[in-house]
Order: structure tokens, then C-alpha cells, then sequence
């Protein structure tokens, strides 16, 4: 149920109701309505040169633990927007999303996996992470990865480019 118990506008107790099976809760006059929804974000396998990049991230979830670039979309932004405006905010480097990898949801976030190369610009540690590295395919540390979803994708990608070669 939702964590909200007042409307926010005029702080009377909010309704808890149900839309097809689903809680939400309702400002009797109108005011505010919300529904408990996931946040959707996006992470990439940004591929250059046959090595992979993977952040040291500098904050939580994950911190001091190696991830792929990207993150939260922000509202109205389209997800193939927000990786790529992810990884430039987080390494400086523009990149082209070359195929969509799998969607994978949990409690509260959904999150897109794309594959992408890089087409441009500067390579640079943001404040989100501590270190930027390109790892070779058979250096990258599985055991230090922030993300069980990140470990499943890049074994997934690998088997995929196995099977391809």
C-alpha cells in the first residue's frame, strides 16, 4: 500500500482503494491520486574496441561496486533517451544503441538492457562513479559487480557473441 496517508494539497486522510486488484490511494475531493508504480531505467553494454565499459559506482545502491553505465529516466523521456543521455552524463562518451537486450523488472524498477558501441566524445569519471574502466571480455569481475541483473545480462551478451563468431 501506498506510503502516502494525507493529500498533500488539503491533508485530509487519503482514500485506500483498489483499481482491479491494485491499491492506490485517492484525496476524497479530488485533489491527489496515486498509484504505487515502478520506476523505469536503463543500463548499456557500451562495447569498443572489443573491451567493456564498466563504472566503480561513487554512490548507493552499489557503492564502491562495478556496474554498467546508465540509470533513471526522467518523466516523458523515452528509454532509449535516457541511456543515452545516462552514459553520456557518466562518462562523457556518445554512443549508438545498436540492438535491445532484454527488460527486467523487480518490485520497483524496471529496468531496459540495450547494446551499445560508442560514436563519440571524451571519456571522463562523473561524480556518480569513482573509476571508469575498459575491461577485457575475459577480465571483467563477475564477483564485484553492484547488480545481480548486470551479471546476468553481461553473461547472456557474452553467450549471445559466442554463439555469433
Amino acid at each position: 500500500m501506498s506510503s502516502y496517508r494525507y493529500c498533500p494539497v488539503c491533508a485530509k486522510p487519503l482514500l485506500q482503494l483498489l483499481y482491479q486488484g491494485k491499491p492506490y490511494v485517492e484525496c476524497e475531493e479530488k485533489h491527489f491520486l496515486h498509484y504505487d508504480t515502478q520506476a523505469v531505467g536503463a543500463a548499456a553494454i557500451i562495447v569498443h574496441e572489443g573491451k567493456l565499459l564498466l563504472e566503480k559506482r561513487a554512490v548507493e545502491p552499489g557503492k564502491g561496486c562495478w556496474g554498467l553505465l546508465g540509470g533513471m529516466a526522467e518523466p516523458g523521456e523515452q528509454i532509449t533517451e535516457c541511456v543515452v543521455r545516462e552514459v553520456q552524463e557518466e562518462s562523457g562518451l556518445e554512443i549508438q544503441i545498436t540492438r535491445l537486450l532484454d527488460v527486467q523488472g523487480g518490485h520497483t524498477t524496471c529496468v531496459v538492457f540495450y547494446e551499445a558501441i560508442v560514436t563519440g566524445g571524451q571519456l571522463f569519471v562523473s561524480s556518480e562513479s569513482t573509476e571508469l574502466r575498459w575491461y577485457d571480455l575475459s577480465e571483467i569481475p563477475y564477483e564485484q559487480l553492484a547488480f545481480q541483473s548486470h551479471l546476468v545480462m553481461i553473461e547472456r551478451w557474452l553467450s549471445d557473441i559466442q554463439k555469433i563468431k
